[in-house]
């Protein structure tokens, strides 16, 4: 196992996150927040209506203090202890944030809110606008709020899933559950939120086994990198168990885990006698007697130490069902310190206010007195917050010490192992019969393919890019025509060539002829309107920044920048989100024919490991590149050890490990460059025995288990090959 650094740019951001919050934050708020957390809910109404009272109109506060009102009621029924949201207070607080100035942040969030507020009153079409404009406005936010994409996504996922479409509920899952798994930490709510929202669907979907083995799985990563007490191990192991029948030693297992994770990490008062005949069908399952039994601090007979067992484990699961506790090592210690140095200012000011009303005469001399206890109340939460910030800064350190991406531990004992079969299967198109037909293909060159292993394909001699689910012997249009004819029209499209998603799952197109990029809305049709997002909506060509020469491919990042392989004007360009020009990175207008100039980039991938710089493949050259944005030449060049140099390299990918690919085209090929490694090997095509006989690989991409797929343009269909 060899250590990375990977990661530590996104944790860095999460620590000067926390920091700019502390010293921005409003103290007295921050109180409050935490007293929300703590679950004190009718301490922190109390204290946020005091807060109201208190802060004149005009304050910018205003709007945080109904903000947090709104959370309250979304976890409380009239600020009570149950957990089940008072959504029409909820609904009310919030609309009242929106008419107060806030940063787009803030906006997102709370339309989020309340769009989750109508997901589940079942008013879809409030909810799904809210979503939408969310969207608009995270596009727009400099620094990526990822904890708003996920929960983005997720309340899309809710709303299809209401409306019982389970494949665009999936499709918004999964992409949720991988936007978690790449920028938040392996324990955050969120994570488990949508692995919840996954078992649940596969559940509907009647993939019980399915759903078991997919949290299983989950639940072994959590294993790895969290520390056994972690109450997140516990509420996964929960959700398992409800899989499980009640008779099984496995749910018997899962919750004996739940149980010990829980009495070691959640502060629960245990009734004290519970007949576990009265509990619930399911619950009756573990024990076959009726007999009432008594749990104190002080019982230790041996011949009722199971019996009490069980009963506690009963108890905190119902606890936990219910209350959806949360605790973790960082609120136990927040709640310590808070509980040490609880402030009395919410009873002294309200005193205040009456001996106010009162004696009129003396309000001068009461509003110094008050002055001066609230200067000592805000020193005395200086100090509670130097502390939280130390302590919070530690625990993001440790987590920094133990996260590793799984992806990133067998780099060295199977990278360099990996095969695939080489007998080639058919998944999409008709071998050498190509046409216009719903199961053909027609010169099909670049292709994607999502974490549900849907193939996503540039279908360029018919104009249209075709949607084919795995096992499906036809495919989908989901944008141009299903007819194959071009045009320039928002809807048609004129030899697509490059294919690539956002994490909101909008698709965007490379439009060849049309030189231009259009982006589709998720479950797009051949009826829907693409959106232009870089070059010419009139499919103008040109050099200058705001237009395009036959692009060929583009890749997004997480903060929606587009890269595009700028063909026709030998060069790549950055496009931000809702710009109407682009910036040059690589400039090879003016450059020569040396093998490290560029000359005809062609694929291209954004590396793993930084932002500077891109992988590029130039198919005039004949080579295959690393070149840092800004520079004359690359850095470093891909090349083979025999006289058989590549010729048209096309589309380039990566595998988790970070090795290299290359769909050397008309050599008929595929090469594999390992890490570290600036010369290839041939994995499928010409130099090996693989069938049927290659005849113009353009697109690769693999799916989820690592089986490579193959676009050949001259077969007119896509391979798939299986990983050994």
């Amino acid at each position: 196992m060899k250590a990375t650094d990977e990661g530590t740019h996104e944790i860095q951001e999460k620590i000067d996150a926390e920091n700019r919050e502390f010293r921005t934050s409003n103290i007295n708020l921050m109180f409050g927040r935490l007293l929300l957390e703590m679950n004190e809910y009718t301490k922190a109404q109390s204290y946020f209506h005091m807060m109201l009272q208190v802060l004149p109109k005009s304050r910018e506060d205003l709007a945080l203090v109904y903000d947090h009102i709104g959370d309250l009621n979304m976890r409380t029924t009239n600020c009570g202890a149950a957990p089940i949201g008072n959504y029409t207070q909820a609904l009310e607080y919030y609309t009242k944030v929106l008419h107060c100035r806030n940063d787009q942040s803030n906006m997102a969030r709370i339309r989020l809110n309340i769009g989750a507020i109508y997901s589940m009153s079942n008013d879809c079409e409030k909810g799904l606008k809210l979503c939408i404009e969310v969207r608009d406005i995270i596009q727009q936010v400099q620094l990526c709020p990822y904890n708003e994409i996920i929960r983005y996504q997720g309340i899309i996922g809710d709303i299809n899933l209401i409306q019982k479409d389970y494949d665009t509920a999936e499709h918004y899952y999964i992409a949720a559950f991988e936007t978690s798994k790449r920028f938040l930490f392996t324990d955050h709510r969120l994570r488990l939120h949508c692995i919840k929202s996954l078992t649940d669907l596969y559940v509907k979907r009647n993939m019980k086994e399915y759903a078991i083995q997919f949290c299983l799985d989950q639940l072994s990563v959590y294993e790895i990198y969290l520390p056994e007490i972690r109450v997140n191990i516990a509420n996964l192991s929960m959700k398992i168990s409800e899989l499980f029948e009640d008779s099984s030693d496995q749910k018997q297992d899962l919750l004996l885990k739940a149980l010990r994770i829980l009495e070691t990490s959640v502060h629960l008062e245990y009734v004290a006698t519970i007949n576990l005949t009265e509990q619930t069908t399911a619950q009756s399952t573990f024990t076959t007697t009726s007999e009432t039994t008594t749990s104190t601090t002080t019982e230790t007979t041996t011949t009722t130490s199971t019996t009490v067992k069980y009963s506690k484990m009963m108890h905190i699961m119902h606890i936990s069902i219910q209350h959806r506790q949360k605790i973790s090592n960082e609120k136990r210690i927040i709640e310590r310190t808070l509980l040490r140095r609880q402030p009395r200012r919410p009873r002294r000011l309200q005193r205040l206010r009456q001996q106010l009303q009162r004696r009129p005469r003396q309000q001068l001399q009461q509003l110094q007195q008050q002055q001066l206890q609230l200067l000592q109340q805000q020193q005395l939460q200086q100090q509670l917050q130097q502390q939280l910030q130390q302590q919070l800064q530690q625990q993001l350190q440790q987590q920094l010490q133990q996260q590793r991406p799984p992806q990133r531990l067998s780099i060295h004992n199977r990278s360099t192992s990996l095969k695939w079969n080489l007998t080639g299967v058919g998944v999409a198109g008709v071998s050498g019969g190509g046409g216009i037909a719903a199961n053909q293909l027609h010169n099909p060159l670049f292709i994607y393919i999502n974490a549900n292993n849907t193939l996503y394909i540039c279908d360029n001699g018919n104009n249209r890019v075709k949607k084919w689910v795995a096992g499906a012997s036809t495919g989908t249009t989901v944008a141009g025509d299903n007819g194959g004819s071009n045009g320039k029209t928002a809807i048609l499209l004129d030899k697509p060539t490059g294919i690539d998603f956002d994490l909101m799952g909008y698709m965007y197109i490379t439009d060849y002829n049309n030189n231009r990029v259009q982006r589709f809305p998720p479950n797009s049709n051949t009826t829907t309107s693409g959106t232009t997002v870089a070059g010419s909506s009139a499919c103008n060509s040109g050099s200058t920044n705001g237009l395009l020469h036959q692009p060929v491919d583009v890749k997004i990042d997480a903060n929606y920048n587009m890269f595009i392989s700028d063909m026709g004007n030998k060069r790549v360009v950055k496009w931000a989100p809702n710009a109407t020009i682009g910036s040059v990175l690589i400039d090879g207008s003016t450059g020569g024919a040396a093998q490290n100039q560029i000359s005809n980039p062609y694929g291209l991938i954004l590396t793993n490991d930084t932002l500077n710089e891109i992988y590029l493949s130039d198919n005039n050259q004949r080579a295959v590149y690393l070149w840092p944005f800004g520079a004359a030449t690359a850095t470093i060049q891909y090349t083979m050890a025999n006289s058989l140099q590549m010729d048209h390299p096309s589309q380039i990918i990566q595998d988790p490990y970070g090795n290299l690919y290359v769909a050397d085209a008309n050599r008929k090929r595929v090469l594999m460059f390992c890490v570290n490694a600036t010369v290839g090997n041939v994995i499928v095509g010409t130099g090996t025995s693989s069938t049927p006989t290659l005849g113009d690989p353009v697109g690769i991409a693999f799916d989820s288990d690592l089986n490579l797929y193959v676009s050949d343009a001259n077969l007119n269909e896509v391979l798939k090959y299986m990983l050994l």
